[in-house]
């Protein structure tokens, strides 16, 4: 299989005529992005959603997701793509700092190490979504069908949620603010009225005095926190 990297918007090394704009490559791969019948597989697909999303392209057509079906087969591990990479090939492909180094930004990073780091990305979900789906096919077919009909559906709706964000009641919360306020000062009153002396109660020095020496608690069934 071939992997092609499509340099958008890297400023290092005056590599700017070897770029195509963004308008450019949408008006080619936007038929293709938002087609539901073009299976595509992704690695954490609700970020790669969002990113689109912010160009006005909705992708469609997503069978499979990485992160998600490592969830399922994994549940105790970490699901970043580089931990299951480790996991499956004893491999760990260049992580993200690696690539930006000390600029933090990756349009500076080079066009070649930017391929590298990206050509990894691909290659590395596209071998671990084979080894996964033959992985399914002996599972426990209660988890395939979690999968199928519960996290990949959810993902776009998930993805929906935290673009379109939350509206706030600020004249609400800034009553309830003052509610709370209220409560906690009537129950620090009880606290101070229990020890029989004010203390500083975000301290647990003289909390653990108070507790511990002076109302005699058992110590036993303390804890550090």
């Amino acid at each position: 299989e071939d992997i092609y990297y499509i340099p958008i918007g890297h400023k290092a090394n005056d590599s700017s005529s070897n770029q195509l704009s963004i308008d450019d490559i949408f008006s080619h791969l936007r038929l293709w992005l938002e087609n539901p019948n073009a299976e595509k597989t992704l690695q954490n697909c609700k970020f790669d959603r969002q990113i689109f999303l912010n160009h006005g392209v909705a992708i469609r057509g997503v069978t499979f997701d990485t992160l998600l079906a490592d969830y399922i087969l994994n549940n105790q591990e970490k699901h970043g793509l580089s931990d299951i990479s480790l996991r499956e090939f004893g491999f760990k492909p260049p992580s993200f700092k690696e690539t930006i180094g000390k600029n933090k930004d990756f349009s500076l990073v080079d066009i070649n190490d930017a391929s590298i780091y990206c050509g990894y990305d691909v290659l590395l979900t596209y071998k671990i979504t084979k080894i996964f789906l033959k992985r399914f096919k002996e599972e426990n077919k209660d988890l395939v069908k979690i999968f199928k009909e519960i996290e990949l559906p959810l993902e776009p709706v998930l993805s929906e949620m935290e673009s379109n964000g939350i509206t706030i009641d600020i004249p609400y919360l800034g009553e309830l603010s003052r509610e709370l306020k209220i409560t906690l000062k009537n129950i620090e009153g009880k606290v101070y009225e229990l020890a029989k002396e004010d203390f500083n109660l975000s301290s647990p020095k003289q909390l653990g005095e108070i507790l511990f020496e002076k109302l005699n608690l058992d110590k036993k069934k303390s804890r550090k926190t």
